[in-house]
C-alpha cells in the first residue's frame, strides 16, 4: 500500500483510494497509521522528475462531517448542473 501512496516515513498506509490518477498527480483518500493511532487523509502528490512529492494537500480529514459534506456538494452539482446531477 506505502507503494500506492507515497505518505511520509512517520505513517504507513493502511487502505484508501484514488479521487485521481495520472501519471503527474494523484489525489486520494488514505487510512494511514503511526504511533498516534489511525488517521483519515487527504493527499495531493505531484511527480516531479519522477519523483512523487506532496504538493498542496496532506491534511487529516476525520474530524469532518461526510454527511453535510456531501449533501453540500449535491447540492452545488444540481444547482449549477454539475456531475450529471441537474435539479
Amino acid at each position: 500500500m506505502s507503494e500506492q501512496y507515497p505518505v511520509s516515513d512517520f505513517f504507513r498506509a493502511v487502505d484508501g483510494f484514488d479521487v485521481y490518477r495520472s501519471s503527474k498527480l494523484i489525489v486520494a483518500f488514505v487510512v494511514v497509521e503511526s504511533d498516534y493511532g489511525k488517521q483519515l487523509r487527504l493527499y495531493r502528490w505531484q511527480n516531479r522528475n519522477g519523483s512523487w512529492k506532496v504538493d498542496l494537500c496532506r491534511m487529516s480529514v476525520d474530524r469532518w462531517n461526510w454527511s453535510e459534506i456531501s449533501a453540500k456538494i449535491s447540492s452545488l452539482c444540481a444547482k449549477y448542473s454539475i456531475g450529471g446531477i441537474t435539479s
